[in-house]
């Protein structure tokens, strides 16, 4: 048992097994592990414990590799009546990972392209569309509300797609109230149509049918963690959604579900590649841009007395790359000759560094793809006339840029800036903490790290 630990901070107790680090007896034993400074105190004893059969150690590694074991999952995994199950070098887990890593990708945003507006698409394999981009299925017909400009397109009576509601006919001729008289809502419109004919084929009230919009992106989040066969994959990407955080409170348009889905999928498509491009994906996304308040980011104007908006600036430090104190590679606080902490970066770098972030605005508006206002789905694009394209100095003191005013040129300053960032002695420990957390244990060892 782990009675003591020292992250290099000083010695402190661990709990819930407070023994006293003092003591040794005859039944105690302290073991060193690491070196005279950082290390752990072990208290050894022998083990009774009864051997776990190989079926619980399945559940247990399917307990963090997906959203819940299943007896399926469990009864099927790789050599489960293998004597060698649990030995080194644990190859039916790396065999499990292997098949999980090769499955397809459930991507949620295409999920609700194929059961949302009839006239979706397929894009995905056109250039400059992501593979998400498929077209609607007509054998699922029409199953999630979806905006069209400023029309909802419910699940309902309500819906104007000719023949699903009570508005328009199979042939888009609009629909006489009268005609349906002692069937009509408040609102006056006929409780008919296809979605009507479906809930009363299948015994269920009408009124179920009317749920909010804000909900439809977390039932296809259910619906990924209950059914997707890929659950490794959505697992590694809900840990990743929980580091790039975007949250409701603070967004715009959170009943419009094809901008929440699409930045979702960032981490669905990248859960096992690099982090850098999760980072670029992350940095270009209108979504992020919206939330964290760099979107329409203009440089400093001194006659008008206006600067950068500093807020992701900030953030991709604080939180998405290299946080707040400057580490160790196991994770521990590097101290200065005083023995205090030493801070990544200061109120001047985020200055400097909100300076990169400006002259980005929304893309431009398309078909196939769901809007209320604004284009949230596609990248940002730039505006020369609002960038600051002097040059920039990095943590180090080194400079970044300055690049060709044009487009090409915004990219690189970000970009550059990104590869800084990434690079950064701190951004792998601080990273490894938080996903380890996600996905093993709550407070991972100093070697773990």
């Amino acid at each position: 048992e782990t009675i003591a630990r020292d992250y290099g901070n000083g010695w402190e107790l661990s709990t819930p097994h407070q023994w006293p680090i003092e003591t040794v007896g005859t039944t105690t034993t302290l073991d060193e592990l690491n070196s005279a400074e950082k290390g752990f105190y072990r208290r050894i004893v022998e083990s009774t414990a009864p051997t776990m059969s190989n079926a619980a150690l399945a559940s247990r590694f399917l307990s963090q590799t997906t959203f819940g074991p299943t007896n399926d999952s469990i009864n099927n995994f790789p050599g489960l009546n293998d004597p060698n199950f649990n030995q080194a070098p644990y190859s039916f887990f790396e065999q499990w990972i292997n098949t999980q890593i090769a499955l397809p990708k459930f991507y949620h945003r295409a999920f609700f392209r194929k059961q949302s507006n009839p006239a979706f698409i397929d894009a995905s394999s056109t250039a400059g569309r992501l593979p998400n981009e498929v077209g609607h299925d007509t054998a699922l017909d029409q199953r999630f509300t979806f905006y069209n400009g400023n029309t909802l397109y419910r699940t309902n009576w309500t819906n104007p797609l000719p023949g699903y509601g009570g508005l328009f006919d199979a042939n888009g001729d609009p629909i006489d109230p009268a005609d349906h008289a002692g069937n009509l809502d408040a609102n006056g419109v006929p409780r008919i149509g296809k979605h009507a004919d479906n809930a009363n084929a299948h015994g269920v009230p009408l009124g179920d049918l009317n749920y909010s919009t804000n909900d439809t992106k977390k039932y296809i989040w259910y619906h990924s963690a209950l059914t997707a066969e890929d659950q490794l994959r959505q697992r590694v990407a809900w840990a990743l959604n929980q580091f790039f955080v975007i949250g409701e409170v603070g967004s715009n348009q959170t009943a419009v579900t094809e901008r929440w889905l699409n930045y979702y999928d960032i981490f669905v498509r990248h859960a096992f590649g690099n982090f850098r491009d999760i980072l670029t994906d992350v940095t270009w996304s209108p979504h992020m841009a919206y939330y964290l308040s760099y979107l329409n980011n203009k440089k400093a104007d001194a006659a008008a007395g206006t600067f950068p908006d500093e807020n992701y600036a900030r953030e991709v430090m604080q939180l998405f790359t290299i946080g707040l104190w400057e580490l160790n590679l196991d994770g521990s606080l590097k101290k200065d000759s005083a023995g205090n902490p030493i801070p990544t970066y200061d109120n001047g770098d985020i200055e400097e560094f909100a300076r990169v972030f400006t002259g980005l605005r929304l893309p431009v508006n398309r078909a196939n793809i769901e809007i209320f206002t604004g284009n949230y789905v596609d990248p940002l694009r730039t505006q020369t006339s609002w960038h600051d394209f002097g040059s920039k100095t990095l943590l180090d003191g080194t400079q970044l840029g300055p690049f060709p005013e044009n487009s090409a040129g915004i990219s690189s300053d970000i970009e550059g800036l990104l590869d800084h960032l990434f690079n950064h002695d701190n951004t792998a420990p601080f990273f490894a903490r938080f996903i380890i957390q996600r996905l093993t244990v709550s407070n991972p060892s100093s070697n773990y790290i």
